[in-house]
């Protein structure tokens, strides 16, 4: 099996790439233009750009699992342009590229972000609407666009499962991730009834993640 991972230079990207590899698994590192720091012969790299539909069809190909990381998160004042491009029309070329190339199963991440604040008070879980255009911040919109991209892939038969993490601290972290750099890191582990205030590891994401790669495969 082969498996695909964008964003893979990433803080989540960069856990789930050495994952795999321990595991055995043949990786192919997409990046766009930071280069991944975990080297291991299971392990080659491309370079694609997820606005680029060509790119990611080449990365792609031969590819039976695809791990969509690559995200733009708007930190350091990036054009809302870069942002929509980025979220929403590059998760609709990964969907497009996956179907084109016969991927057998996209696994999308998402964020907590994609879903509606509101009721406050009350546990987030996937059963909440995904915000609307017309609310939120630009990054809860875009995700939560890319989200609709996704599913609009699946009602077209392209497997796809996504995925709503929360915020993410842990290892591996090179560049450093937006927590990180924001000094968002008085955030506590553990539960909470809020869409922000609750971490989880970048480790932890990695691994949760490799049980998607064969649940309910038909």
């Amino acid at each position: 099996m082969l498996i695909a991972v964008t964003g893979a230079a990433g803080h989540v990207g960069e856990n789930l790439v050495r994952e795999l590899a321990s595991r055995g698994q043949q990786v192919r590192a997409v990046i766009h233009r930071t280069p991944i720091q975990f080297q291991n012969q299971l392990v080659d790299t491309v370079m694609a750009d997820v606005i680029d539909l060509d790119s990611l069809k080449r990365a792609f190909s031969g590819v039976d699992v695809v791990y969509h990381l690559a995200t733009c998160i708007p930190f350091a004042q990036k054009p809302h342009q870069e942002v929509a491009a980025v979220n929403v029309e590059g998760t609709r070329n990964v969907v497009r590229a996956c179907r084109e190339m016969r991927v057998r199963r996209l696994i999308h991440f998402s964020s907590i972000h994609a879903f509606s604040h509101m009721p406050v008070g009350e546990p987030v879980t996937e059963t909440r609407r995904l915000v609307r255009d017309d609310e939120g911040f630009l990054y809860d919109r875009t995700k939560a666009a890319a989200e609709r991209a996704v599913l609009e892939g699946a009602e077209r038969g392209l497997d796809a499962v996504i995925v709503n993490p929360t915020a993410i601290l842990g290892p591996h972290d090179f560049r450093p991730s937006a927590m990180v750099a924001t000094g968002a890191i008085w955030s506590q582990p553990g539960p909470s009834k809020h869409k922000t205030g609750t971490v989880v590891s970048g480790a932890d994401s990695a691994h949760f993640s490799l049980d998607l790669l064969n649940c309910h495969w038909l």
